[in-house]
């Protein structure tokens, strides 16, 4: 296997914190910019309600398949080197959708921007876990986690006026801007890496076979929830399309048991806290990306708004995100990941659970601050996950295991608006109230927010520390 050795010093300081961020903050700003766009894509291109969420697992689904991908070639090519790879491609992409002249050129843009963007999260939060000290973890995670959410602030605001005053198209002009000042940044902060070993061999010797058939099991399992835009048939109801997903699990696990160097060592899965945190943070992001999904819809469809208005509310919902992520590292480091996950997966459920049982339209002002309540429960628990999934994880591994993290982390950002994309358009077709229809979607998040509390109580690292060696560190 190829080594790579990257000086520490050079990991030093807030720009290096700063470079990690900014990758981030570049995938996350086209994520935000493009849900605000949903209500007038769904217009222009007269889609269903599942077909428009489609748009977005359209950059979903590669985002997520490369993650575990980019983060075992780091541990093989140098994690800063293949960084700058994934950023060309997502600045690449976004050139395309810029121009594209049609919905299947789009969405092929969207998907060359998914593959690129899905170096950011696990290269970064590799690359913070293996020169960060633990007693400074939770904290440098925190301010790290805020990147997205802050982001998230700017994003719907700016979109919004575009779509306004320009059309939607022109939202790619400012995500073509951050690629190319987030590839100068970085490669002017970042090592690439030295390699000790020939590249060939490393990339000889990689487990491609092992990534094809994770890949084509996730792929089908997809397909078959959301099978309207693949076949033409009814989501869950097309067997050719899940049939596959079993026997490709079976061979991918036969084949990694027996593979010198696997894609995925199963030996990651011996960790118990990062395979709990892997699937809580999954069922996170299945509430927050369904939110995410249905807001601009839903006050579009409930209460007619227009494209600035709900920029506006989306920016409202991520700044409550803000709000509470670098509390939630902090209580991370004194209390350890359990407690900061629960107590924000408790608010994010009596969030939803009380726009759910309403039984009429409430005021404007009313269902901005439940979901400003949504938002400070889920910024909550989010640098906790990160921190306890990476906690008892050896260093030799964190690029695989932070790859495969991610992967599973935004499994659920695809479930959620594929599912949410789903549910809500089964009860249109239903032909029930519009207000019924969402509360669909909403019923079947609270769901999750319960299953995931289970998932969470088992929660553990030993990682925890006084909160006087804290306060010594704060000022580091």
């Amino acid at each position: 296997m190829v080594r790579v050795n990257e000086t520490p010093s050079s990991y030093r300081g807030t720009r290096f914190l700063l470079a990690m961020m900014a990758p981030i903050m570049m995938t996350v700003l086209i994520k935000s910019m493009f849900s605000v766009a949903l209500p007038a894509l769904r217009a222009h291109f007269e889609l269903t309600a599942d077909l428009t969420a489609w748009l977005v697992v359209a950059y979903i689904l590669p985002f997520m398949l490369f993650m575990p991908l980019y983060g075992r070639l780091g541990d093989i090519l140098g994690k800063g080197r293949l960084l700058l790879v994934g950023i060309t491609v997502f600045t690449a992409g976004s050139v395309l959708c810029l121009l594209a002249p049609s919905l299947p050129v789009l969405i092929g843009g969207r998907i060359i921007q998914g593959v690129g963007g899905g170096c950011a999260n696990p290269l970064c939060l590799s690359l913070l876990a293996d020169n960060l000290p633990a007693e400074r973890r939770g904290r440098a995670m925190g301010t790290f986690s805020s990147s997205g959410p802050f982001t998230f602030m700017i994003g719907p605001f700016l979109a919004g006026f575009i779509i306004q005053h320009l059309g939607w198209t022109y939202l790619f002009v400012p995500v073509i801007a951050a690629g190319l000042f987030t590839l100068v940044f970085v490669a002017r902060t970042v090592p690439g890496g030295r390699q000790e070993q020939d590249t060939w061999d490393g990339l000889r010797t990689f487990d491609w076979l092992g990534f094809l058939l994770l890949a084509s099991a996730v792929v089908f399992t997809i397909f078959y929830l959301s099978s309207r835009p693949i076949t033409g048939r009814a989501p869950f109801r097309d067997w050719r399309l899940a049939a596959p997903v079993l026997p490709l699990i079976v061979l991918f696990v036969l084949r990694e048991r027996s593979h010198p160097s696997p894609f995925v060592s199963l030996s990651i899965f011996s960790y118990t806290n990062f395979v709990r945190a892997s699937v809580s943070t999954s069922l996170r992001l299945i509430v927050v990306t369904g939110v995410s999904f249905l807001m601009p819809l839903y006050f579009t469809d409930i209460y007619g708004l227009a494209a600035a208005s709900i920029g506006m509310i989306v920016m409202l919902h991520a700044a409550s995100f803000v709000a509470t992520m670098r509390l939630g590292g902090w209580l991370g480091d004194i209390w350890g990941t359990r407690w900061p996950v629960l107590i924000g997966l408790a608010t994010q459920c009596a969030a939803i659970v009380f726009l759910s049982v309403q039984g009429t339209v409430l005021p404007l002002t009313a269902v901005l601050a439940v979901f400003v309540v949504h938002g400070l429960g889920a910024g909550l628990s989010l640098a906790s996950l990160h921190r306890g999934a990476m906690s008892r994880v050896p260093k030799r591994s964190s690029g695989v295991a932070a790859g495969l993290y991610s992967m599973i982390r935004f499994g659920g950002d695809m479930l959620g608006a594929g599912m949410g994309g789903v549910i809500l358009q089964l009860g249109l077709d239903r032909q029930l109230l519009t207000l019924t229809a969402y509360q669909n979607v909403l019923w079947f998040l609270a769901g999750v927010c319960v299953v995931n509390s289970v998932v969470a109580v088992g929660l553990r690292d030993k990682e925890r520390i006084h909160v006087g060696t804290y306060e010594n560190h704060r000022g580091g």
